[in-house]
């Protein structure tokens, strides 16, 4: 009797999330695999022109002797993103092309949740914004005497309330300015009371190497797609607390704070 092969039907993949931090950052493709040991960042200046001092037409200039910049070295915040897959041994290469794709696809929001380690927490004792709207004002505040545009760093949800509080506004893109034409990074961040801001965002990212790994005893193959990062903020990011959006965000339990968001009208 004649079998008859059940034909393997292919979905098309989602496209790829719109806003978050490749989107808004200078990303740089390095040619090396394993540039990311130890690279050192040079930063650019982190501070605005200085008033001259003692000057005979300027009444009001400063006294005392000028101010100078040094160059600054910082170190960059370095990992690795994988994808793997796993399937019978066979002569079908769409192996290695789906894993290459499943990292190229997620690799925004993987970014996001690995620097989550990296983003520093509110100074103890300062104040608490009573609203999302607040929060942005004070990040733009203490971003105007920074030389440069800022980027701001919130989660998802927290830009969700932001946007319906009109502090922020998608573009054609899809990626969120504040007002003021400062880029918001709505990312992966497991946060409902925190943002951050600071200078540009850079990622350094390797090529994608892809190796194979069979397990013969079973007859699987496996393929992983592998690929360096190191990312970097010019000067460094400061975070602000504000008051809590309700905890059923992002994993947490509930906790019937009631939503202080709704300002927008």
């Amino acid at each position: 009797m004649a079998t008859t092969a059940v034909p393997v039907l292919q979905v098309q993949p989602s496209p790829p999330k719109r806003g978050g931090l490749l989107a808004n950052a200078n990303v740089v493709d390095v040619p090396i695999p394993r540039f990311a040991i130890a690279p050192e960042v040079d930063e650019w200046p982190c501070t605005i022109p200085h008033r001259a001092p003692g000057l005979c037409w300027d009444p009001d200039a400063p006294t005392g002797v000028k101010e100078f910049d040094g160059l600054n070295h910082a170190d960059a915040y370095v990992f690795a993103l994988y994808s793997g897959v796993e399937c019978y041994l066979d002569a079908n290469d769409e192996y290695e092309e789906r894993a290459r794709f499943v990292l190229e696809q997620g690799e925004s929001a993987a970014i996001e949740q690995a620097i989550q380690e990296m983003l520093p927490a509110p100074e103890v004792g300062a104040p608490v914004a009573g609203s999302v709207t607040e929060a942005i004002a004070w990040a733009e505040q203490r971003a105007s005497v920074f030389p440069g545009t800022p980027t701001i760093l919130m989660s998802r949800f927290i830009a969700t309330h932001a946007i319906q509080a009109r502090s922020v506004f998608p573009g054609l893109d899809w990626t969120l300015t504040t007002g003021q034409g400062t880029p918001v990074v709505n990312g992966a961040f497991d946060s409902a009371d925190t943002l951050w801001w600071g200078g540009q965002a850079t990622v350094f990212r390797g090529p994608i190497e892809v190796f194979h790994a069979p397990n013969q005893t079973v007859n699987l193959d496996r393929v992983i797609a592998e690929r360096i990062y190191a990312v970097h903020f010019n000067c460094g990011l400061q975070a602000i607390q504000m008051e809590p959006i309700p905890a059923s965000c992002c994993g947490g339990g509930g906790s019937g704070v009631a939503s202080t968001y709704g300002d927008g009208g």
